[in-house]
């Protein structure tokens, strides 16, 4: 019997996993890079770093996202992303915009996002801090993920919104209550999600309305020349 679990256990766990993945922690890592603070604390698919680890050997999911939490003194935030087999990962310091990246030390690429609005109204797509477009009812966007270039590999915001929330009135100046405004403009975000794009992947968003839930999908990776095109595009 126990031999018989045993070999159901192993079965499961090659069924689940593929390869591993290396995960590389050059530094510690600070909230806002102020070593006053406790430094992050991170997990991948389940495998945790060690206070003094680093390197991590992770076992790559082979049929669905992978998985990683990042905990802070206060509270933990959850993101997924999709490891490749085989390949070397770098955890660095992040800079203004971000706490912290994650980067393929081969070949990195951001990806898209593309969304089809199976609603009866139009909406928002935001991707990133800044990439955002109108989405027509029964129309569908692909939407880069940039960033910028000194913290291009951190998680990805997606959002779906209401279109009021593209208004000129949430365009900040000295002369706006920034507070006030960036709660009022929040309150616009229908579902949100995070993505980690690491290879140029193409990630499907599908928005439930009823639930106000974003599910992702991969729908594949972005081709040497779909990726040049896009590139080029922001040049």
């Amino acid at each position: 019997m126990k031999e018989n679990l045993l070999v159901l256990f192993l079965f499961i766990c090659v069924s689940s996993f593929g390869q591993t993945a290396t995960i590389k922690l050059k530094t510690k890592i600070y909230p806002n890079g102020r070593e006053t603070e406790a430094p992050l604390k991170f997990e991948f698919n389940g495998i945790t770093f060690k206070e003094n680890d680093s390197v991590l050997h992770i076992p790559v999911k082979k049929n669905n996202f992978d998985t990683y939490k990042v905990t802070y003194a206060d509270g933990s935030y959850d993101f997924i992303t999709k490891f490749k087999e085989n390949e070397i990962y770098e955890l660095n310091q992040g800079c203004c915009c971000a706490d912290f990246t994650l980067e393929a030390k081969n070949n990195p690429r951001k990806g898209v996002v593309i969304f089809k609005n199976k609603t009866k109204k139009d909406l928002c797509l935001l991707v990133s801090a800044s990439e955002t477009d109108t989405v027509a009812s029964g129309k569908k966007k692909v939407v880069f993920a940039s960033e910028s270039a000194m913290c291009n590999f951190k998680p990805c915001e997606i959002h779906i919104t209401e279109t009021e929330y593209l208004s000129e009135k949430y365009n900040y100046s000295k002369n706006t209550d920034y507070e006030m405004l960036s709660k009022e403009q929040d309150n616009l975000i229908l579902a949100s999600n995070w993505y980690h794009f690491l290879h140029g992947e193409k990630i499907e968003a599908i928005y439930n309305p009823d639930l106000k839930k974003i599910d992702l999908k991969l729908k594949g990776y972005l081709s040497d020349k779909e990726y040049l095109k896009i590139i080029n595009g922001f040049n």
